[in-house]
């Protein structure tokens, strides 16, 4: 198989990607996460880098999913902010891939193909993979993204082509909120579009912004129908990071979701025991056949 060509950027903490990338890319590289873990939640808000509303989530928990739940999303947020300036700088001129550490490809053949696609396809700023809708209830805070000065609305016009039908066909122009950004592609405008926003004060967790961008044509922004990616572990790395109301889950604890190879990881053990128990107890009864 051909090696995709389009520049990849696994942000992580430990220098470590679980999924190896560089079966499907020629360009690969592991970007250093900002660690928030020793900032100081009182001086993050007098240098207003953070709202109100995202101090009070961290000190008394989150009531929406765009919230932060702790820390960690803030370190992300800035991370992002970092990273996408030094993008802009380089002046690429083809797409980007952008991906969390723990991004999980669960089905290569139809990611790639995506992948070009998209790279024949000019039309977008971003393209989600693996992400979520949600039911947009956030008109109010929706109404304040349409006073901004920074950017020009952007209203998509498809042409009747087979490559504008494969892309209707496959994905959908975001126009609601979303979780799961743990994998994305983004078109150097897009990029170049998303800078002018990201040094405003921090209101939302990095997919909320999105979200807030998109339903206000900020953004063009793809959603695929059928995801192709998914998270290995749905768990923040940050031991700092408080109880999730909404999604009843504490960051400290063991309570998170694992996939099938995790599982096996853990339970390796439990799986020889129930192997060796099964042999012995078929040797028993073939003896007692004998």
């Amino acid at each position: 198989m051909n090696k995709l060509n389009n520049p990849v950027y696994i942000i992580s903490l430990n220098n470590k990607s679980k999924y190896n990338f560089n079966n499907i890319f020629n360009n690969v590289n592991i970007y250093n996460a900002i660690d928030s873990r020793k900032y100081d939640i009182n001086q993050l808000l007098d240098k207003k880098i953070i709202s109100w509303r995202v101090f009070n989530d961290i000190k008394n928990g989150r009531k929406d999913h765009f919230g932060f739940v702790g820390l960690g999303g803030i370190g992300l947020y800035l991370t992002h902010r970092k990273l996408f300036k030094e993008l802009e700088n380089l002046n690429l001129n083809t797409n980007i891939l952008i991906c969390e550490d723990d991004c999980n490809i669960k089905n290569e053949k139809e990611f790639i193909r995506k992948i070009k696609l998209l790279n024949n396809y000019k039309n977008f700023d971003c393209a989600i993979f693996g992400g979520i809708k949600l039911k947009n209830n956030m008109n109010i805070i929706d109404k304040q993204f349409i006073n901004s000065n920074n950017i020009l609305n952007n209203n998509v016009i498809l042409n009747n082509t087979e490559i504008n039908k494969q892309i209707n066909k496959d994905f959908e122009n975001l126009k609601t909120d979303f979780i799961l950004y743990h994998s994305s592609l983004w078109s150097p405008n897009g990029i170049k579009k998303v800078n002018m926003y990201l040094n405003d004060i921090i209101e939302f967790q990095i997919d909320g912004f999105l979200s807030k961008l998109a339903i206000n044509n900020k953004l063009n922004i793809l959603l695929e129908k059928t995801p192709t990616t998914n998270q290995f572990i749905h768990k923040s790395t940050l031991n700092n990071d408080n109880q999730c109301k909404i999604c009843d889950m504490d960051a400290k604890s063991k309570k998170y979701f694992k996939n099938i190879q995790d599982i096996i990881k853990e339970y390796t053990l439990l799986i020889v025991l129930v192997i060796f128990t099964v042999i012995y107890i078929i040797l028993i009864f073939t003896k007692k056949q004998n």
